[in-house]
C-alpha cells in the first residue's frame, strides 16, 4: 500500500461487488470512500456459489482461506428424473489452486470482505443515498448525497464506481445503451429451509450436492445454504414475481416433483422472481462507472451473477491504478468496458441456454436431453469442459479489450495472449511454488523464462532488467521481474524457481529463451524474446 494516496475513488453499494471494489481500489493506493443507503448488511442468503476464478481473483486482495474456511466446498450437481439420478457432474477438479466451487450465502461474504475492508481502513458509510453526480472537470466528479432523515451533502472523488445492483440510479441517469436485452418467460420461487425425511436421497447440505429434479410441472433444484439448511428453487409460472411463497403450497410441490417424502421447515427466506437479462454496451462513462448488476443481470443459472460482478470490480481496479499513475490512457479505460461486456455476453448466453435446456417440458425432449446428458457426461473430457466452464476458469481476453499479443512465434497449442495464468507448480530452494501464487495485484510480472540447452540466459535476465530501468518512473515500480530457470542447477541464487517438469515452458511455447508478461489479475498480455526487450516497452506505450 503506497503512503499517499494515488487518487480518490468513491463507491455506491456495499454488497459483494462494491466491497471487492473498494478492497481492490484500496490495494492499487486509492483513498476509498463507500456509501449504501440501507442502514443494516441484508439478512438474506442470495448469491450462493463462489467459483474457482473468483477466488484466484480474491487472493492476494485477502486471505482467501478466511472464504474456505466458511463456505462448503461444491462436490456434485445431480440430476433426477423421474425420481431416478440421470447424470452427475463433479465439482472438484479444476486445475486450480481452490476448490472448484464454494457453497456460502451472500451474507456471510459481505462480512468477510467487510472486515478486510476494515483492516485496509475503510468503514462502508450506510443510510447515505447517492442522488446527483456530475462530470463538473475532466479528472473529478461532484456528487450529492442524502442520509436517512433527509440532509443533503456534496462529495467529490476523482472516480465514482456505481455497484448499486438492477436499479441503479447511475445506469438510469447516464442512459447507458443495452446491446442485450429480453425476459424468460418464467418464475421461480425460492426458499431457504431446514429439509427432513429423505436423507438417502437428499444427503445433508454439508456434504456440498447440489441437486436438479426434472419434472412435466417445472424445475426443482436444491443447493445447499449452509450447514443445516438448502435452498430451494422451484419453477412455477403461475406465481406472481415478488410475492411470498406459501410454505404447505411449496412442500406439496416439492414431493410431487421430486417423489420424496419430503418436510420444509424453518424458512429464513421465502421470495420469487422472474428472469430478466440484459448487458450494456458501455459500463460507464468518463469517471463515472458501473459494475455488476449495474451493467449486467441475467438467469442465475450457474451461479455466476456475483462472480462476475467481483471480476468486473478487479478488472477495474487495477486499470484506474494505471491512468491515475499517469502511465495509462483512455485506450485502458476503454479497455474496461470491452472486456466485460464481452464476458458478460457470454454470461447471459450461456445461462440462458442452461435455464431453458433445464426447463424442457416437453416429454419427449426431456427425455432427449437427458439421455443426453446421461451419455455426455460419462466422459471425462465433457465432464472437464462442463466444470471450467461453471468455474469461469475458461474465461479468457483473447482477441479483444486490452491488446494482448505476441512478438515472436511460438508453438500453435501453448498459451494465447489473453489466457488465464495456470497455476503450474514450480520449485524453489523453498519447496513447491504455483506460478501465479508468484504475481501480485498491484503489479505486472515479467516471468523470464529459461529455455534448457540454450545459452546465455544470464544476458536475457540482464537485458529484462534494463528494460524494466528504461521505463518511466511511475511505472517502473509496478513491473516485478521474476526469473524461472530450467532447473535446480541453474537457479544458483536462493528463492529462484525453476520449472522442474517442463510445463511451464511447453505451455509458453518458447523455442528459446523468453519473456511472459502477465497482468495483475492473473491474465497473459505479452509474449516476446528475452534478449530484445523493446517490444514490451512498446506494449506498455500503447495503454
Amino acid at each position: 500500500m503506497t503512503v499517499s494516496p494515488i487518487g480518490t475513488t468513491f463507491v455506491v453499494g456495499s454488497g459483494p461487488t462494491g466491497l471487492v471494489s473498494a478492497i481492490a481500489l484500496r490495494t492499487q493506493g486509492f483513498d476509498v470512500r463507500i456509501i449504501d443507503k440501507m442502514p443494516e448488511p441484508s439478512s438474506y442468503s442470495k448469491a450462493l456459489v463462489i467459483w474457482a476464478r473468483t477466488l484466484e481473483l480474491l487472493d492476494g486482495h485477502l486471505d482467501v482461506r478466511t472464504i474456505l474456511d466458511a463456505g462448503i466446498p461444491a462436490r456434485k450437481m445431480r440430476l433426477f428424473a423421474k425420481g431416478e439420478k440421470v447424470a452427475e457432474i463433479g465439482l472438484e477438479e479444476t486445475g486450480s489452486r481452490f476448490v472448484g466451487g464454494l457453497f456460502m450465502p451472500q451474507y456471510d461474504i459481505e462480512r468477510i470482505l467487510t472486515d478486510r475492508l476494515l483492516e485496509l481502513g475503510v468503514t462502508v458509510e450506510r443510510g447515505l443515498e447517492l442522488t446527483g453526480f456530475e462530470q463538473t472537470a475532466p479528472d473529478s466528479v461532484e456528487m450529492t448525497l442524502r442520509d436517512s432523515e433527509g440532509r443533503e451533502t456534496t462529495a467529490s472523488a476523482d472516480w465514482l464506481i456505481d455497484c448499486s445492483g438492477a436499479h441503479s440510479f447511475v445506469r438510469h441517469h447516464l442512459d447507458l445503451g443495452d446491446c442485450h436485452t429480453g425476459e424468460l418467460s418464467m418464475r421461480f420461487a425460492i426458499a431457504d429451509v431446514v429439509l427432513s425425511g429423505a436423507e438417502r436421497a437428499l444427503p445433508g447440505p454439508a456434504e456440498g450436492i447440489a441437486s436438479n429434479f426434472t419434472h412435466s410441472d417445472g424445475l426443482c433444484v436444491f443447493f445447499p445454504v449452509d450447514q443445516t439448511r438448502y435452498r430451494i428453487v422451484l419453477e412455477d409460472d403461475s406465481i406472481e414475481e415478488g410475492s411470498t411463497p406459501e410454505l404447505a403450497e411449496l412442500t406439496q410441490a416439492v414431493r410431487l416433483r421430486t417423489g420424496l417424502d419430503l418436510e420444509l421447515s424453518d424458512p429464513s427466506w421465502l421470495t420469487s422472481f422472474g428472469v430478466r437479462e440484459r448487458v450494456l454496451d458501455d459500463f460507464g462513462l468518463g469517471r463515472v462507472l458501473i459494475a455488476g448488476d449495474a451493467a449486467h443481470v441475467h438467469s442465475p443459472a450457474g451461479g455466476h451473477g456475483m462472480n462476475t460482478g467481483i471480476q468486473d470490480a478487479i478488472n477495474l481496479a487495477w486499470k484506474l491504478g494505471l491512468i491515475s499513475r499517469g502511465v495509462a490512457g483512455n485506450t485502458t479505460l476503454r479497455s474496461y468496458s470491452e472486456e466485460r461486456s464481452e464476458i458478460g455476453r457470454q454470461i447471459v448466453t450461456s445461462s440462458n441456454h442452461m435455464t431453458r435446456l433445464m426447463t424442457i417440458q416437453n416429454p419427449v425432449m426431456q427425455f432427449a436431453r437427458n439421455t443426453a446428458m446421461h451419455l455426455a457426461l460419462g466422459f471425462d473430457s465433457v465432464q472437464g469442459k462442463a466444470l471450467r466452464s461453471l468455474s469461469m476458469i475458461d474465461l479468457n481476453y483473447r482477441n479483444f479489450g486490452l491488446r494482448s499479443s505476441s512478438s515472436i512465434r511460438r508453438n500453435r497449442d501453448s498459451l494465447h495472449p489473453g489466457d488465464r495464468l495456470p497455476p503450474i507448480p514450480l520449485q524453489s530452494s523453498d519447496g513447491e511454488v504455483h506460478l501465479d501464487e508468484l504475481t501480485r495485484p498491484d503489479r505486472f510480472t515479467l516471468f523470464v523464462l529459461e529455455s534448457p540447452g540454450t545459452p546465455d540466459y544470464h544476458k536475457a535476465c540482464e537485458e529484462m532488467t534494463r528494460t524494466i530501468e528504461r521505463m518511466p518512473d511511475a511505472l517502473r515500480p509496478l513491473v516485478r521481474m521474476v526469473p524461472i530457470h530450467a532447473s535446480e542447477s541453474s537457479a544458483v541464487s536462493g528463492g529462484h524457481c525453476f520449472d522442474v517438469t517442463g510445463e511451464l515452458r511447453t505451455q509458453a511455447g518458447f523455442g528459446g529463451h523468453g519473456a511472459m508478461l502477465v497482468r495483475p489479475d492473473r491474465h497473459v498480455s505479452f509474449f516476446c524474446g528475452a534478449l530484445d526487450g523493446e517490444p514490451i516497452l512498446n506494449w506498455f506505450a500503447g495503454l
